[in-house]
């Protein structure tokens, strides 16, 4: 963690869950995740796993930019993506 709580390095097995102003939940789970929280953003260079509703999405690493719920998924992504109902 950073001296004045802005930043948080989460390690092994690390999980972050966002909710955003529509009630959509958005779980991050990896090996290694960084939260900078003035900033509102999540970013991974490693591995990660991405749950919303009943999609899941895999890749090489990510930022996510919780404000505006947007996620930028680095290198490789699959993803299984289910519809709402």
């Amino acid at each position: 963690a950073a001296g004045d709580s802005s930043r948080y390095s989460l390690e092994g097995g690390a999980r972050v869950l966002s909710t955003g102003a529509d009630g959509h939940t958005v779980e991050i789970e990896g090996e290694h995740l960084v939260v900078m929280a003035k900033e509102r953003r999540v970013r991974a260079d490693r591995p990660v796993v991405v749950r919303q509703g009943g999609s899941e999405m895999r890749a090489d690493g990510l930022d996510f930019d919780e404000t505006t719920q947007r996620l930028h998924f680095m290198a490789t992504c699959v993803a299984d993506c289910c519809p709402r109902i």
